[in-house]
């Protein structure tokens, strides 16, 4: 089976081809397709070749970002539940929002509080409800060059973590 994106890559990959150590890659004309495939491709390149794409990967998905104020899972039961329990795909409810889970990091707390050794960080990508407050807590990418379009919560089992109860 041919490629898809064959021809769409060809400029792309010529680009990354002729960058000079000094240089800087231009992205802009890249698509979402385009993106997507050189950020799986060349995860290992250099900050000059990653940075770029991520910005204008970031660029396209908050572009295509649209707020759904009257959705079903906005009416639909919730409950808090420990972070140890969320997993990727889950919808979680945060500050008016609600996001789809895409990961979940878990790390050693240096200073525990209250003997609550781990800290979770849940990303979070849009689905419905106030898209400004998803806006305010979306990650910074490119060690804080540039914005992206996944928000963030974090905090350890003493902190409220809220899901929609689906499928009941």
């Amino acid at each position: 089976m041919a490629d898809l994106l064959e021809q769409e890559m060809k400029q792309p990959l010529a680009l990354i081809e002729a960058l000079t150590p000094q240089g800087e890659l231009d992205a802009s004309g890249f698509s979402l397709a385009v993106c997507q495939r050189l950020l799986s491709t060349h995860a290992d390149s250099g900050w000059q070749i990653l940075f770029p794409i991520r910005a204008r990967h970031a660029e396209l998905m908050n572009a295509s970002k649209v707020e759904y104020a009257e959705h079903e899972l906005l009416s639909l039961p919730t409950e808090a539940i420990c972070p140890s329990e969320i997993t990727s795909g889950m919808h979680i409810v945060h500050h008016g929002y609600i996001g789809k889970v895409v990961e979940v990091k878990r790390y050693e707390s240096s200073e525990p509080v209250s003997n609550e050794p781990f800290v979770y960080i849940v990303k979070l990508d849009y689905v419905c409800g106030d898209i400004k407050m998803h806006n305010y807590f979306e990650e910074s990418i490119n060690n804080g060059t540039a914005r992206g379009w996944l928000s963030s919560m974090q905090g350890n089992r003493l902190a409220t973590f809220i899901r929609v109860i689906e499928g009941e």
